[in-house]
């Protein structure tokens, strides 16, 4: 599971939300936020999205740092 995933998944469980939680926020199907935070290619406006919407969830906020690609 990618780094970002579990720093998103942690901030959710700890405010009793899920990943689900999240995609409903964010207008979105589960399955789209899984691809999206799965995925390499992740545009800006999406990056934006979720951070925003998991920030007004949990008082969370993500950064620039935390979007970057995992390193193997």
């Amino acid at each position: 599971m990618s780094r970002l995933k579990n720093k998103i998944k942690a901030a959710l469980a700890k405010e009793g939300y899920t990943l689900t939680d999240l995609a409903t926020r964010m207008d979105i199907r589960h399955y789209q936020l899984s691809n999206y935070l799965r995925g390499s290619g992740m545009r800006m406006d999406t990056a934006l999205k979720i951070s925003d919407s998991l920030a007004d969830m949990t008082g969370y906020h993500l950064t620039l740092n935390d979007f970057r690609k995992d390193e193997a």
